[in-house]
C-alpha cells in the first residue's frame, strides 16, 4: 500500500531528524521583539524559506546515498555511517551542497582561529575590564555583563540596550587602541563581554546589525568585519542558524577570529547555552560603527 503525500513528508523529516540531528520549525525561533506585524510575517517567511531550503538540501544529499522517497522510513547501510552528524563544514565527510546558506551565490568559508593574537599582559587587562549589567528595554536581552569603548567620541550600536546606559560609554584607553591598530581594517567600537556561567551567561543566534542587512544607523559599516577575541576558560562559538550548526570551536585563550561582512550578513553565531559548562570567558569585539 503507497503511502499518502502528508505521510511520506511525515516520515521523510523523521528520517533527517534522525540522520542529521533534531531541526527547529522557523515558528518561534526568533525572539526578537517585532515592532510590526508586517515585520513579523516577513521575518516568519523567511525564516521558513530558509528552513525548508535545508530540507530540500537533506533530502537530496539522502537520494544520493541511496534513500527511496517510495520508502521514506527505511535507512540504507549508506546513510546510517552518517548518523549522528550536524551540519559542519569542518567534520569530514560533509557534501559540498551544505557549503550553500541562504543567499544562492554565497558560500560558507570557516574562519581562521589566530592562537595567541595577544599576549598575557593584555589578557589580564581584558579580564580586569569594570563590566556592568547594562539596563534594556526588554529584560529577555540581559544575559551578560558588558562594558564598551569608543575610538573618537560615544555611537549607538543598536542591541536593545536602554538609554541609560550611556553612562557607562568610554573613549579608547591605549591599551585598546594599540589592540585595535594590529587589526587589519581601522575600528572604533569595542565592547567586552563576561560570560561566567553556562546557562545564564550566553548569545542566543544573531547576526551583528549591519547596512547589508538593511539598517542605516547603529550598525556596523557596510563591508566592515567584526573581531573576536576571546580570554579565560574556552567556551563554544557556532556559526550556522536556528536549523543548523555550519561551524563551531571552543576558541582557546588570547585567540582571535574574524567575522567578514558577508559572512554576517549570511550566517548568524551565537555562544550557546552549555549546563556542562564551568569557568569564566571574556570576549572583546572589535567593530566599525555608522558615524
Amino acid at each position: 500500500m503507497s503511502l499518502s503525500k502528508a505521510e511520506r513528508k511525515k516520515k521523510t523529516l523523521a528520517t533527517i531528524r534522525q540522520i542529521f540531528g533534531k531541526l527547529r520549525t522557523y515558528n518561534g525561533t526568533s525572539t526578537r521583539k517585532r515592532r510590526t506585524y508586517e515585520h513579523q510575517k516577513k521575518t516568519r517567511q523567511i525564516e521558513g524559506l530558509r528552513y525548508w531550503a535545508r530540507i530540500r538540501t537533506y533530502t537530496e544529499i539522502m537520494k544520493a546515498h541511496g534513500w527511496n522517497p517510495a520508502a521514506p522510513n527505511v535507512i540504507p547501510e549508506t546513510l546510517r555511517k552518517l548518523t549522528p552528524t550536524s551540519l559542519q563544514l569542518n567534520a569530514s565527510p560533509l557534501p559540498e551542497p551544505l557549503t550553500a546558506t541562504a543567499r544562492s551565490d554565497f558560500v560558507f568559508v570557516p574562519p581562521e582561529i589566530h592562537h595567541d593574537f595577544i599576549t598575557e599582559a593584555e589578557a589580564n587587562h581584558i579580564m580586569a575590564a569594570e563590566v556592568q549589567l547594562y539596563a534594556f528595554r526588554a529584560s529577555v536581552l540581559k544575559r551578560a555583563p558588558k562594558v564598551e569603548w569608543f575610538r573618537h567620541r560615544p555611537l549607538t550600536y543598536s542591541w536593545g540596550q536602554h538609554r541609560s546606559n550611556s553612562k557607562y560609554a568610554k573613549i579608547f584607553p591605549d591599551w585598546i587602541e594599540k589592540l585595535a591598530q594590529r587589526l587589519p581594517e581601522p575600528v572604533n567600537h569595542a565592547i567586552v563581554i563576561r560570560y561566567h556561567d553556562g546557562m545564564k551567561t550566553y548569545a542566543p543566534w544573531h547576526s551583528d546589525k549591519c547596512q547589508e542587512l538593511g539598517r542605516r544607523t547603529g550598525c556596523m559599516k557596510r563591508g566592515t568585519s567584526f573581531y573576536v577575541i576571546s580570554v579565560g576558560d574556552p567556551r563554544t562559538f557556532e556559526l550556522g542558524d536556528e536549523t543548523a550548526v555550519l561551524w563551531e570551536n571552543a576558541l582557546p585563550h588570547r585567540s582571535m577570529i574574524c567575522i567578514d561582512a558577508e559572512t554576517n550578513a549570511n550566517v548568524k553565531h551565537q555562544v550557546p547555552q552549555d549546563k556542562h559548562w564551568h569557568g569564566c570567558r571574556w570576549s572583546l569585539i572589535f567593530r566599525t560603527i555608522v558615524e
